[in-house]
């Protein structure tokens, strides 16, 4: 009789449970299942483990699988239910949380953002999850930068992000390969449906789930989303019977009794940069609990320019710049003392430092950069196995229009990014292709192949102590493990008559590498960047006679491209000076530009049409 009451009460409770969504996606080591549970609550099943996501609602777990790992993103009651850990934990269940939880539920495991783990066949790795300028007060936070975890979990060759409770912070820049986000959309906690769209062409995941968003209107998120080539997948995380509350001590009053909760008034979304039709644009930020907002950008003449932006009465702070002269641009806001990407913009220039965002002053004087109705080339990312750093390296390489289909072998350029970026920086913001196939379409320049590799030998960001250290290490890569690898598997014409040399020069890395290699080039192209005196010297000490040798003098031909307003500039001018008198063939271009990728491109269009000539 016992047995037959047991099993009513459990055939009860089961049928009392909704049918919740289930998605499903294929990976190398079988099938992982996400079960939508709640407003954030979530779970995971793959390789024969169950992961709990922030559980909440001991009554909803009644009848699903007890958990092998639990993810606590943060303390707020809806992330965090002691209730419900209990209920869904298996008896020796892996409990993962930052040092907040870790101090509310004993027994937590203490993952900190940066931090990863090994879970069975999972990967586990804690993210960042704050808030950049929403909190209840002016200087606090609903989510203090280091007090929540976002997760990226990886099986199988896919990797899933659960955001916990953030705005489009810049740490988001730094994920990568993401098969599925989800992202919370939900004022005043987190993102509006327009940051979050944003943030989603950040971190470009195949598929987006918003949760944590009773209230929100998604339909604008989809919108935003449009043409991204992301799928937006809208899913029920609140079923009807299910709005079950974490437990308490004491009884909660009847849902009668309960005054309404305030909805947030709702705010129109906030449009930035807005480019202007007399080339102005117009930066806005809705940052309320803001002291003091601040931009910066490359656009300027003044390589340490700040505005200030000024607040409206709700809270949206913005300025009117310009006009601009046609062309990309980057720029970032300084909140209350610290650097981020504009929220509203999703285009984002990449690298390995500062996060900034990007904008187009469109116009016929950027054409050269733009997509064009011309015969395109090729750009490959190439994974090779470095002897010299002893281990797998990655470069960008640019094939012109025709290589695949012909026979023909090419001369290469070996082109350098710069100390804040990575070997995709000069096609991804210096568009370096796309210059290529304007100018080998208008005669301008040869075909080339362009090679384009990281230059960090050591792990950026490399301490300025150990510069020297990571410039001798690449030097050696280049000439021991690149150009050998460029030459052997691909039609190179590998003579220093068909080779260039160029790009920007973290702090001497250029000349670091040409001058002990000078036979090998025939080509060397500094844009935005030279020698003092002081380092020419220390390079005649090191190599007796090179820059001199007659044959040197007669053969090698030199660019240097650089504006006055730059820090590099009096650098470059010394350098053109320098080799001008020692009989070399150098071109030196002097603009009004600053250090920035707007000048960078410019002087890379001028050295490409110089070379191989």
């Amino acid at each position: 009789m016992k047995n037959t009451i047991l099993l009513a009460v459990l055939a009860a409770v089961t049928l009392a449970q909704p049918k919740r969504p289930v998605e499903e996606f294929a990976t190398s080591a079988g099938p992982v299942r996400i079960t939508i549970i709640n407003h954030a609550s979530m779970m995971i099943e793959g390789g024969g483990q169950v992961i709990q996501v922030d559980p909440v609602g001991a009554q909803r777990y009644a009848a699903l699988p007890q958990a092998d790992i639990i993810l606590i993103t943060h303390t707020h009651p809806d992330h965090l239910d002691a209730a419900a850990v209990e209920k869904t934990s298996k008896p020796k269940a892996l409990i993962l949380g930052p040092e907040s939880v870790a101090k509310a539920l004993p027994g937590t495991t203490i993952l900190r953002n940066g931090e990863s783990r090994q879970a069975g066949r999972w990967r586990i790795e804690a993210v960042p999850a704050y808030n950049l300028v929403r909190g209840p007060a002016p200087g606090a936070f609903y989510h203090p930068k280091g007090d929540g975890n976002g997760y990226v979990l990886t099986f199988g060759g896919k990797r899933f992000y659960i955001a916990g409770d953030t705005e489009n912070i810049p740490e988001l820049a730094a994920l990568k390969d993401i098969e599925a986000a989800f992202l919370p959309v939900n004022l005043p906690f987190t993102m509006t449906p327009e940051e979050a769209a944003a943030a989603a062409r950040i971190i470009k995941p195949r598929f987006v789930y918003p949760y944590h968003s009773r209230g929100s209107d998604l339909s604008v998120m989809v919108k935003a989303l449009e043409g991204s080539g992301i799928e937006v997948r809208l899913r029920d995380w609140y079923q009807p019977g299910d709005d079950v509350a974490p437990a308490k001590p004491a009884p909660a009053p009847p849902e009668a009794a309960k005054p309404a909760a305030a909805k947030p008034a709702a705010q129109p979304p906030v449009i930035s940069p807005e480019v202007l039709a007399d080339q102005r644009v117009t930066f806005r930020l809705r940052a309320p609990n803001a002291a003091e907002v601040l931009i910066a950008g490359d656009f300027w003449l003044d390589q340490n320019r700040r505005e200030k932006l000024v607040k409206d009465a709700q809270g949206v702070w913005s300025i009117t710049l310009g006009p601009f002269f046609p062309d990309i641009y980057s720029y970032y806001f300084i909140i209350d003392g610290t650097a981020f990407p504009d929220p509203s913009n999703g285009a984002i220039k990449p690298g390995i430092s500062t996060t900034q965002s990007v904008f187009t002053v469109p116009g016929e004087q950027m054409s050269f950069l733009e997509v064009a109705n011309v015969p395109h080339g090729e750009v490959r990312i190439v994974h090779f196995h470095s002897a010299v750093v002893g281990a797998v390296r990655r470069m960008h390489i640019y094939f012109p229009p025709g290589y695949e289909a012909g026979q023909a072998r090419y001369p290469a350029m070996y082109l350098l990014h710069g100390g804040g970026d990575d070997d995709a920086g000069w096609t991804a913001i210096g568009r370096a292709h796309l210059i290529l196939d304007n100018l080998i379409a208008a005669g301008k320049a040869k075909p080339m192949i362009v090679v384009m590799p990281a230059i960090w030998a050591l792990a950026p960001p490399v301490p300025a102590d150990q510069r020297e250290a990571n410039n001798a290490l690449f030097c050696r890569f280049l000439v021991q493990d690149v150009i050998p690898f460029v030459e052997k598997n691909y039609r190179v014409l590998g003579t220093p008559e068909n080779r260039a040399f160029g790009g920007l020069s973290y702090p001497n890395i250029l000349p670091d590498c040409w001058i002990p290699n000078i036979e090998k080039f025939n080509y060397i192209g500094f844009t935005s960047n030279g020698l003092n005196a002081e380092r020419i010297a220390h390079y005649e000490r090191l190599y007796p006679g090179v820059l001199d040798n007659p044959a040197n003098v007669k053969r090698v031909k030199v660019y240097i491209g650089d504006g006055v307003n730059a820090m590099t500039f009096a650098a470059a001018k010394n350098l053109a000076e320098d080799l001008k008198r020692r009989g070399y063939d150098t071109v030196f271009t002097m603009t009004q530009g600053i250090h920035g990728w707007p000048w960078f491109r410019r002087y890379f269009a001028e050295f490409a049409q110089l070379v191989f000539k």
